[in-house]
């Protein structure tokens, strides 16, 4: 068991994308269209990978949607979060929207097979998740804002448990260093 303090400055959250891959109707024009009742959608020019996080950071309830070379900034309508099931807490989280109104209502990709990664990866990577959204194989990539520690604790002060794969603490404790043994005369 590792404790720290939430406000110390060195605890940092960072995302984890998500790559949508295999699915069988996949048209991206009618997603876009699809997504438009919720989100606005704006397709964003040619940019670095760091104006890209730049755009994406200044926007809230928002994610970057890239698909073969294009990229499209969502930013969520006023009031679509109530479609997001959950406490307020929870349906202000980039990840509960991207999942409830993306991959669920407009992908289809339910939660088990978001469990099973059937059609769904998780890469921790920026630069990876976009250079995979050129790959053939993948339909899209999902680019998140980081949650903030002030979102995590609303949640759980909610008394509410945080999104699959929605808290990638960093820096990671190392592990491994101190061994103590549960049989006294086991060698360790």
């Amino acid at each position: 068991m590792f404790l720290t303090s939430m406000e110390d400055p060195g605890v940092v959250i960072l995302p984890t994308h998500r790559v949508v891959h295999g699915l069988a109707d996949f048209d991206l024009e009618r997603v876009l269209g699809q997504l438009r009742s919720r989100f606005a959608v704006d397709e964003l020019a040619a940019m670095s990978s760091a104006e890209l996080r730049t755009k994406l950071a200044s926007r809230e309830r928002s994610f970057l949607l890239a698909s073969r070379g294009r990229i499209f900034l969502l930013s969520l309508r006023p009031g679509a979060e109530a479609a997001v099931a959950g406490p307020e807490p929870l349906r202000t989280l980039d990840v509960p929207i991207l999942h409830a109104l993306v991959l669920e209502q407009t992908l289809g990709i339910d939660r088990a097979a978001q469990e099973k990664q059937t059609n769904l990866r998780y890469v921790k990577d920026f630069d990876a998740a976009l250079e995979e959204s050129r790959r053939p194989d993948v339909q899209a990539a999902f680019l998140l804002n980081p949650t903030r520690i002030s979102q995590l604790k609303a949640v759980a002060d909610a008394g509410e448990v945080m999104p699959q794969k929605s808290t990638f603490f960093f820096p990671k404790l190392a592990s491994g260093l101190v061994l103590d043994p549960i049989d006294p005369l086991e060698e360790a």
